[in-house]
């Protein structure tokens, strides 16, 4: 709702892939955060897909509304801008799992469930530094 109303500004996250050491203890004494930078998407598109929010609200609260909020350069596809985006393919189904997360850290609650919404390009600066397939 606050991300409806305006409440909320933006999404950011913060990619924290911890090892196994660092986790698998008592909560109190284990690191903070999840892998969620490959997630992210396919986590909030349900968003969407319930008519809680616009596919536009998801992608402003995603890219230009932090770009604004922390006053970076970027955010926009105007002409003559630096041209950081990616391409999502938000019909594609994936499961989360070893085998499909390229993190080294598999702490996320969506560990081995069927997401759907998934990142098929990243380009920064306009060259493109990443696609699905790629084995970097």
């Amino acid at each position: 709702a606050a991300l409806k109303d305006g409440s909320i500004d933006c999404i950011a996250t913060d990619h924290a892939p911890h090892s196994s050491l660092e986790k698998d203890c008592e909560f109190s004494e284990a690191s903070p955060g999840i892998n969620n930078l490959e997630t992210t998407f396919a986590a909030l598109l349900p968003l969407v897909t319930k008519g809680d929010i616009s596919a536009l609200r998801l992608v402003e609260a995603l890219s230009t509304a932090p770009a604004k909020v922390a006053r970076v350069e970027g955010g926009t596809l105007a002409v003559g801008a630096r041209a950081d985006f990616v391409l999502i393919d938000p019909a594609v189904k994936w499961t989360v799992g070893r085998d499909t997360l390229r993190s080294k850290s598999l702490n996320t609650p969506l560990l081995d469930r069927e997401v759907t919404g998934r990142v098929s390009m990243t380009v920064a600066g306009g060259q493109i530094v990443w696609q699905r397939g790629d084995t970097l």
